[in-house]
């Protein structure tokens, strides 16, 4: 995968995160932003993708399993606002579960 966005630019600590986009680029490229160096890069083609299609595209379709059941476990998150900082997401819980979830099933 080539991604025209620049390699490992990480978010402002400010800059609220999409866990749905998040989701997804962990997914496709097979890991976090710790293992990844392109995962931002996928992230941030990932949240393009979403607003243009208003969430209505077939990645969100591929993931729907995952979010759903993040969203399950934590209603919350719909509503919270999430922030990558410190090399994670700004609220624990999240991230322990993202790894839970999708440590099993992300792509080699």
């Amino acid at each position: 995968m080539r991604y025209s966005l620049k390699e490992g630019y990480v978010p402002e600590p400010d800059e609220q995160i999409c866990v749905v986009s998040y989701v997804i680029a962990y997914t496709r490229i097979g890991g976090g932003p710790d293992q990844r160096p392109g995962f931002w890069p996928a992230y941030r083609e990932a949240q393009e993708v979403n607003r243009r299609t208003r969430f209505q595209n077939h990645r969100v379709g591929i993931c729907k399993g995952l979010i759903r059941e993040l969203y399950q476990r934590y209603p919350s998150m719909k509503d919270e606002p999430v922030y990558f900082r410190n090399g994670g997401l700004a609220q624990a819980r999240i991230v322990e579960t993202l790894k839970g979830l999708l440590g099993s099933t992300a792509l080699n």
